[in-house]
């Protein structure tokens, strides 16, 4: 008898080892297990029975539990399951809110992840996460797994457990649990699904997965295909392609405080094909109160490639424990949104219908230009060169700044479109210099030639204004005006070679001849009474301000010219003059003699004149 009683008190002893050692809940299951048992030795009845089922304790939910036990609001934000040059490793942001009406420090839980293997791997925190909360404030806690041994396992849930290392075995009681709902993002490939996350073109949004306070508000604006390197000179009558979209979205601060302007990235998608992005320009790093600012992205495709999406994402980033280098933390991009393209993935900026001196007015998106710097087309006008055998247009645009301090003109370029869609690149005439820079009031004259088909008669075309400024890399349409042009003889004495205006008065003609009637050869005097007018404080490039005379006869034949510049040597002068046409051939010259007046222009192609106007003598 006393060797059976050592045996059951052995047998649980045991019993009370292997208890010990379950988590919380088996420990409460076995405890209430024994005790049925026990009931169940001590009657049969089958309702006693019923009466004796362990009943499983329920573990909370992690948002209700931190509510209740600590007065702290507790969201999963971004769940990340990806591959990195350790392995593959599970990381999460979660954002806290303390509404306890106190400060409050974190309580020493540990996090685990449960897999879909049932594997659980610890959780670690980020050296950089806030361990102590003032009330109201709202912070963001990273953590980052351990090397995940299956590469092929995902995340389903995160377990908060209170561990007790001072007895052995460790105790670990679970205390809530949080579960994955949405996918965890893996790459760029990884599909997002939620309804509140996709977005229609035009629609404007809030990355409201960054900051719920934030204000700033985003609206895609345009997709344009780039219109060529404007680096390479421009070949006459080819089409330039396009193979690069541009993609632009507007950021508007409706704060009352100044924000801080994330950085995004953005991958453009044509049905399942994926396409990487860069960034144009520098993007402003905060915001003021109804501050905006335009955010490009140039993305490379085939030619015939049709954007369908476009996917936004910004960057999360783990800091290992003891680490204070920022550098030495591991970065995610994490997708934000996804934006669904309509149609056939481009958009059209919509033409302005524009008149001749108006000022240019462009789109809010565009800050091409800027503010104070006014730009108009002052002159328009078709150029012949029946020598070289093509035809061009010139178009003269004045850059005014109206502001209160100097202003620089940025890297631009024009471009003119016909009606059948073929678009030709413009020629700046002049020497090339750096950026201009104009002081308060100033203006300056650039002139631009665009080189066209000789049989072309379309009076409308359509200018397109070029953004180019990025390293000549990735232009783009940011604004089109609908103009229509005008043939330039009109025959009269009112010349318009802007910012000159210049008006003959009087003229006059007479030969000189050397006293002897039948002398072979002779020279023409042509007295000139002008009025030249320049428009008040508009600088003009000496090379862009030549005007040529030429001497022929009734059936057309060359008999001298002569060269001048209005604002350097030999300089044509305002009020009366004589210029002289020496060492005519007068055999076989016909009656009436005939002075032709051109604007006279270098460009790529060689010289071409524009016809003034012309004085005629019997």
């Amino acid at each position: 008898m006393k060797q059976k009683t050592i045996q059951v008190v052995a047998f649980a002893a045991l019993c009370g080892i292997i208890i010990g050692t379950l988590p919380t809940e088996a420990l409460a299951a076995a405890t209430d297990g024994s005790k049925s048992a026990n009931t169940a030795n001590q009657t049969t009845h089958p309702a006693s029975a019923a009466k004796a089922k362990p009943v499983q304790k329920q573990i909370p939910k992690a948002q209700d539990y931190w509510k209740n036990r600590f007065g702290l609001q507790i969201d999963l934000t971004n769940v990340i399951n990806s591959v990195t040059d350790k392995g593959k490793q599970v990381a999460a942001t979660m954002k806290i809110k303390n509404n306890s009406g106190k400060k409050l420090r974190l309580p020493d839980y540990e996090l685990y992840v449960l897999m879909d293997n049932k594997k659980e791997y610890a959780m670690i925190s980020s050296e950089n996460s806030a361990r102590v909360l003032s009330q109201g404030e709202v912070v963001e806690w990273r953590l980052m797994s351990h090397v995940v041994e299956d590469d092929m396992a995902a995340p389903v849930r995160f377990i908060w457990k209170e561990v007790n290392r001072e007895v052995y075995p460790k105790k670990e009681t679970v205390v809530a649990v949080m579960d994955v709902v949405q996918p965890a993002w893996e790459n760029d490939y990884t599909p997002i699904t939620d309804p509140a996350l996709i977005k229609e073109w035009g629609q404007s949004f809030q990355l409201q997965a960054l900051s719920d306070s934030s204000m700033l508000t985003y609206t895609p604006v345009s997709i344009m295909k780039s219109s060529g390197k404007p680096a390479q000179v421009a070949e006459r009558f080819k089409q330039k392609l396009e193979t690069v979209h541009v993609v632009t979205f507007r950021v508007v601060n409706r704060n009352s405080i100044r924000e801080n302007v994330p950085d995004i990235k953005l991958t453009a998608w044509s049905n399942n094909d994926l396409y990487q992005s860069t960034k144009l320009g520098k993007a402003p790093e905060s915001l003021m109160p109804g501050e905006g600012a335009t955010l490009r992205y140039a993305v490379e495709t085939g030619a015939n490639t049709v954007l369908t999406g476009l996917k936004l994402l910004t960057s999360e980033s783990f800091l290992p424990p003891g680490a204070a280098d920022p550098t030495k933390a591991a970065t995610y991009q994490v997708g934000r949104l996804y934006i669904n393209i309509p149609n056939r993935g481009t958009s059209q900026v919509v033409p302005t219908d524009y008149k001749l001196r108006d000022k240019l007015n462009f789109s809010d998106s565009t800050d091409l230009f800027p503010e104070g710097l006014n730009v108009s087309m002052e002159e328009e006008t078709l150029l012949e060169n029946k020598e070289a055998g093509f035809r061009a247009l010139l178009l003269r645009f004045k850059f005014e700044n109206k502001s209160s301090s100097s202003i620089t003109i940025p890297s631009y370029q024009f471009e003119l479109e016909d009606k059948d869609g073929s678009r030709f690149g413009g020629e700046r005439l002049g020497a090339k210099t750096d950026k201009k820079s104009l002081l308060p009031s100033a203006a300056v004259v650039e002139s631009h030639m665009f080189v066209i088909p000789d049989g072309s008669k379309e009076p409308e075309l359509l200018l397109h204004v070029v953004d180019n400024r990025e390293e000549q890399t990735y232009p783009f349409i940011v604004d089109t005006f609908r103009f229509k042009t005008s043939y330039d003889n009109t025959g009269d004495l009112l010349f318009d070679m802007y910012p000159f205006q210049l008006k003959i008065n009087d003229w006059g003609g007479s030969w000189l001849r050397g006293g002897a009637d039948m002398v072979q050869s002779s020279s023409y005097a042509l007295r000139l009474k002008l009025n030249i007018i320049r428009a008040k404080q508009v600088m003009s490039e000496p090379n862009l301000s030549k005007i040529k005379l030429e001497l022929t006869d009734h059936s057309g034949r060359m008999l001298g010219s002569k060269l001048f510049s209005l604002v350097e040597e030999p300089l044509l002068r305002e009020g009366e003059q004589n210029i002289i046409f020496e060492n005519i051939d007068m055999l076989g010259l016909s009656y009436p003699v005939t002075v032709s007046f051109y604007e006279m222009f270098d460009t790529p192609y060689g010289p071409v004149k524009r016809f003034l106007g012309r004085v005629i003598r019997s």
